[in-house]
């Protein structure tokens, strides 16, 4: 049995705790600094799927099972309102994916290193989004946006009783849709739509989340 994990919120714990540490003292320092409407904190909590689709490595007899290509995310930052756009600095998990491989083969460095390209992939880091407001009324406003993703990941095995773990880093695009209601004159809930592209796989997200403006 080979079992082939990708995981991300337990490894990347010193990572994600270094970036924690920035965006308090951001987010503290633009509380402190302004008190224009124009500063903003968010949270938000979804749902991420991966579009990559799980395969058999090549040239190797092998069953998958227990593929999990869904998981919880979230994500919170702060930013900043220009007019009709809007620039935020977010730390994101994507949340974490798994699969579970059986096979018999006398080659396993090679079985794993082919499983790795197969296995869902999600990712945690740090964001930086601008978002353009393309429509709005008293209630409601709507935005487009794009940002860049510094993420993270890591690949957990278990062979043989034997665990080892690979960490991978990166920077790729996001694509985001958004909708705001305004609940209060500070206070709006968003329904957001994420795509990650990563180089290997997307990621689809969607979240609800809160904004509270200054």
């Amino acid at each position: 049995m080979f079992n082939l994990r990708l995981l991300t919120a337990k490894t990347n714990i010193k990572k994600r705790n270094k970036q924690l540490v920035v965006l308090t003292f951001v987010t503290l320092n633009i509380i402190s600094f302004s008190t224009s409407a124009n500063w903003f904190i968010e949270g938000h909590i979804g749902k991420s799927k991966t579009s990559q689709q799980t395969k058999q490595p090549n040239n190797i007899d092998m069953s998958s099972s227990n593929i999990n290509q869904k998981d919880n995310s979230y994500k919170f930052g702060a930013g900043y309102k220009f007019s009709n756009f809007t620039v935020s600095v977010n730390l994101e998990d994507l949340g974490e994916a798994t699969n579970t491989f059986s096979t018999e083969t006398t080659k396993p460095t090679e079985f794993y290193e082919q499983s790795i390209k197969f296995t869902p992939k999600f990712a945690s880091g740090l964001s930086a989004k601008t978002m353009y407001e393309f429509w709005n009324n008293e209630k409601l406003n709507m935005h487009v946006g794009v940002g860049i993703f510094r993420w993270g990941m890591s690949y957990s095995n278990n062979y043989n009783g034997k665990s080892s773990t690979i960490r991978k880093h990166g920077t790729d695009f996001i694509y985001l849709y958004s909708a705001n209601y305004h609940i209060t004159s500070h206070t709006d809930i968003s329904l957001s739509v994420s795509r990650y592209n990563f180089a290997q796989s997307s990621v689809n997200n969607l979240s609800l989340g809160l904004i509270y403006q200054f």
